[in-house]
């Protein structure tokens, strides 16, 4: 509802954001006010810098059956399908970020079922890892188990892209978000520099970010 949205982003209220970057603030204020939300809304609204490639088709299975191998292997593929179109799409970037409603893979969720497309999978961020392209994987939080969930999900991350070195961006405005990012070996230090900057900036001075190394 509108009162909901209005709350889940009051922090948009806040003058310490104009300190950030007031043209952003205004930018994505008036995104939520308008109900503008989507990628293309996004795309439409010039807030991330010019060059920058978006994909904006849904990974939805809504309407599709949902028992029945069949069922199952219809909706495999089409993921399978959503995956390969994104890879295809965004082959000319260096960096891909990745924003999935909740975010990284759990044991109780299945790929295939009416939620799977609010989670991505550790292989299905392999093949853009192996070829040459830095990450940044979007997670929902719970601040309470925060470290140890953190501390786990790099372990896992390793695991399977064999990655050498893991940042954590925490957002503490409001709700727990979490953003890993992942550079591949040729653009750690760049980077390394980009957070530099990012910790220097009234982003991190003021309170809204922090970002750590995750061992």
């Amino acid at each position: 509802t509108a009162d909901r949205r209005k709350e889940t982003f009051k922090y948009l209220e806040e003058e310490s954001l104009c300190d950030c970057d007031s043209e952003l603030k205004q930018i994505l204020k008036s995104r939520v006010d308008d109900g503008k939300q989507t990628i293309a809304d996004l795309q439409a609204s010039h807030a991330l810098p010019a060059g920058t490639t978006y994909f904006d088709k849904l990974l939805d299975f809504g309407g599709m059956p949902a028992v029945g191998k069949k069922a199952l292997d219809d909706r495999l593929l089409l993921r399978r399908d959503w995956f390969s179109g994104t890879l295809d799409a965004l082959q000319d970037t260096e960096l891909v970020f990745f924003d999935p409603d909740t975010g990284m893979e759990i044991p109780s969720m299945k790929r295939h079922r009416a939620d799977g497309p609010k989670y991505v999978w550790y292989d299905e961020l392999k093949p853009f890892f192996g070829r040459g392209q830095s990450l940044v994987v979007y997670q929902h939080g719970d601040h309470s188990k925060a470290e140890q969930a953190i501390k786990q999900r790099a372990s896992e991350l390793r695991d399977t892209l064999k990655c050498e070195q893991i940042w954590i961006v925490r957002w503490h405005r409001r709700q727990s978000r979490f953003y890993f990012i992942i550079p591949v070996d040729e653009h750690i230090a760049r980077m390394e520099k980009a957070i530099g900057c990012l910790q220097a900036s009234s982003w991190c001075q003021d309170g809204h970010f922090s970002v750590s190394a995750v061992s």
